[in-house]
């Protein structure tokens, strides 16, 4: 059972209110400002009823390892097709009154940031095959049984891979190839127009492990063969007229979504992400592990005239004989950057940091252990 649940929490009384969707622990979700996705795949009936096949078996969709893992006789049956070897939907739940409506769909997002909802239309990146995916949307009708046979398709992508790492901005969809345990396959990221289908392909050369939305522009995090931190500023408008950054000395702290924060302080643009200098452990293993006794620094940047670095809040050396009352690693990884207003905060291992902008530097103020 998959339940969405609302509870109002500016109520006297909290009371809570829920929907749910009966189905399989393979998956994906998205929440826009109305509505709840929810993307369910199962075997076909034929698939199961088929001799050859294992009731014992994980769910899973013709992208993973288990189905690859199948004799090409086996696969062959089902014409190694999608639509053929799964039965998927996606299922949009009103966050108003928890109505229920679904679209049958064929392709498989890679995770959350593969929808994207704008006056009502959905729009998605899936998987059609192990290499290939669709961009495509879903008009608002389509929902209500209104649907046409297939829903608009806005571009075919190709070269997808097991590291694929996919985005939405306000009109453009991202995808590049994240660097997978110190391994640089591919250095392109590929921007696409969601209301033309035109794309520009680049060479940031450095991979895409992290993207996030800057407003009109694409924020670009990665590393370069040599491991270096590379950082990438791509306007949706025009984007060859790119900006980068590159810092030799370190690699990103915290590979999760809440490692990153942006806001805007005395007109100044500004973003805070994760940082670990190489020489506090990642030369060991030459990518992140955030379970490790290092905590990541946070290294603040300005994008307004190229991209520069703003200032630090520098981790505390922990002892590995240091014992945390509460948690080291708390929710939030180790360590994780946000505002309050014009104020600025960032958690790190067992300590709340607050710092100040100074001119077009950030400066700490004073630090607390929790």
């Amino acid at each position: 059972m998959h339940l969405f649940i609302k509870c109002p929490i500016n109520d006297a009384k909290i009371y809570c209110e829920s929907s749910g969707v009966v189905g399989s622990d393979f998956p994906e979700y998205y929440i826009s400002g109305e509505f709840a996705y929810l993307w369910l795949t199962g075997w076909k009936g034929k698939v199961l009823l088929d001799g050859e096949f294992s009731l014992d078996s994980t769910l899973v969709y013709p992208s993973s390892a288990y189905y690859y893992s199948m004799s090409d006789e086996y696969k062959g049956k089902y014409h190694n097709k999608l639509e053929l070897f799964s039965d998927s939907k996606l299922y949009r739940i009103s966050l108003t009154d928890f109505s229920v409506n679904y679209f049958p769909i064929e392709l498989e997002p890679l995770d959350q940031f593969s929808f994207h909802e704008d006056g009502g239309d959905l729009y998605m990146f899936g998987l059609s095959s192990k290499t290939t995916g669709e961009l495509i949307k879903i008009k608002e009708h389509m929902f209500k049984g209104q649907y046409s046979p297939q829903p608009d398709v806005i571009a075919n992508v190709t070269g997808v891979n097991d590291y694929t790492n996919n985005y939405f901005l306000s009109d453009s969809f991202i995808y590049g190839t994240m660097n997978h345990f110190g391994e640089l396959n591919n250095t392109e990221s590929t921007m696409i127009n969601l209301h033309t289908g035109t794309s520009s392909t680049l060479d940031l050369n450095h991979s895409a492990n992290r993207f996030e939305n800057l407003g009109e522009k694409a924020l670009v995090v990665g590393e370069t063969e040599d491991l270096n931190l590379g950082l990438t500023v791509i306007p949706e408008a025009t984007p060859q007229a790119y900006q980068q950054l590159f810092l030799h000395d370190r690699l990103e702290g915290e590979t999760r979504s809440h490692a990153f924060n942006a806001t805007s302080i005395n007109d100044m643009a500004i973003f805070g992400l994760t940082t670990q200098l190489k020489s506090k452990g990642e030369e060991e293993h030459n990518y992140y592990h955030w379970g490790e006794d290092v905590s990541s620094d946070i290294t603040f940047f300005n994008w307004d005239n190229g991209v520069r670095v703003a200032g630090e809040l520098v981790s505390k050396e922990n002892s590995k004989d240091e014992f945390c009352e509460v948690s080291c690693e708390d929710w939030y990884g180790n360590t994780r950057p946000f505002f309050i207003g014009d104020r600025i905060f960032g958690l790190s291992g067992d300590e709340l940091i607050e710092a100040k902008l100074v001119g077009s530097q950030v400066i700490e103020i004073e630090r607390i252990s929790f």
